[in-house]
């Protein structure tokens, strides 16, 4: 039995400006803001959900404020989130309309997921797989 038993994973996605990445997450993947803490005179943290699928981001300015020894030296993006889905087709469909920054198009992988990949802004780098039916 392992020492540490999770029980849940979240990831907190560190940006420069919370408020210009803010419309990706809420209107381009329709993510609910459910947390909103201000720093100084902007967002410095929020936390977002959609379908029990919460993530988080924390402004440089706050993350420096809160927890400075976690600040990294080179403050860039350095993980992806692999998200699946039900189906992968209307996402890629809804994704193009919302003119996101898709880097990987809609494609199928040699383990035989579709998965499409974007850019949001920060910098941060999300996949979108429909894994392969058993």
């Amino acid at each position: 039995m392992a020492a540490i038993t999770p029980q849940k994973l979240t990831p907190i996605l560190f940006v420069e400006d919370i408020e210009s990445a803010l419309s990706f997450w809420t209107e381009t993947l329709g993510f609910q803001i459910v947390v909103n803490i201000r720093h100084e005179d902007k967002i410095g943290f929020v936390i977002m959900v959609l379908n029990g699928v919460e993530v988080m981001l924390q402004s440089r300015a706050s993350l420096q404020a809160d927890v400075p020894a976690v600040v990294p030296e080179r403050f860039s993006p350095a993980a992806a989130l692999y998200i699946d889905v039900p189906d992968v087709r209307p996402v890629a469909e809804h994704l193009q309309k919302q003119k996101a920054e898709i880097l990987v198009p809609l494609r199928t992988t040699f383990y035989g997921s579709q998965e499409i990949w974007v850019r949001a802004p920060g910098g941060h780098v999300i996949a979108f797989a429909q894994p392969k039916a058993d």
